[in-house]
């Protein structure tokens, strides 16, 4: 293994990104316009915004422009109790330390993730950082972990990502990458990733049986 991409909210930061009322404040606002979206999509910003640009949806002005400022407005909302979850910082440090290559890959702003990874002090252990304005499409789509792999100069296959929700797994999966769910709420999820864990400290002995060189525990 050679690059760990993490996730940000919920993975290395704890917090509660208020997906509810930003899906139901999306909806309202696209019904408001006369715009109706099937069931099948609504587990997923990422799918509505792809679906935003097709007929009829795209017939109307700026409507991702829209949805991408709710979007905004709710992540700097999360912004207010962002703390690091425990064991993330050492874990970061300590695989800076024995030369992974370290990526976050984050559905949020980068005005956001740049003033949360700022006050927490870990944006200089990151050698890349993406966000949605990087890229095409957002997690589950696996556009972020290709274009962390790409920046990083590491094959998926020889990456590791670890996020907190399915579209982390799914991304990194369809990425050809492996995956870790951080499962701290003992929540199942449909995707299979390659590894489960309850805690993040958890990961050195997956990059240990993975020929990595870390071999003692992380600070906490």
């Amino acid at each position: 293994m050679e690059a760990v991409l993490f996730d940000m909210d919920g993975t290395i930061i704890k917090n509660s990104y208020p997906f509810p009322q930003a899906k139901a404040e999306i909806l309202a606002t696209l019904r408001s316009r006369g715009l109706y979206v099937p069931d099948d999509i609504y587990g997923s910003i990422a799918n509505l915004l792809e679906k935003l640009k097709e007929p009829p949806y795209n017939d109307h002005t700026n409507i991702r422009g829209v949805i991408l400022s709710i979007l905004t407005k709710y992540d700097f909302e999360c912004t207010g109790d962002a703390k690091l979850r425990r064991g993330a910082l050492g874990i970061l440090r300590r695989l800076k330390q024995d030369g992974y290559r370290l990526g976050l890959i984050s559905n949020s702003n980068l005005l956001v993730v740049r003033k949360v990874l700022g006050a927490t002090r870990v944006y200089s252990l990151f050698d890349v950082v993406i966000t949605r304005e990087c890229v095409e499409r957002m997690k589950p789509y696996p556009d972020m972990v290709l274009a962390a792999c790409e920046k990083l100069g590491v094959h998926p296959s020889n990456t590791l990502v670890v996020g907190d929700s399915w579209v982390d797994i799914e991304a990194g999966s369809a990425a050809g990458a492996k995956t870790a769910y951080l499962n701290t709420k003992n929540t199942d999820i449909p995707q299979h990733p390659t590894y489960e864990i309850r805690k993040i400290t958890q990961l050195l002995k997956i990059l240990v049986e993975n020929g990595g060189s870390t071999t003692r525990e992380a600070a906490i």
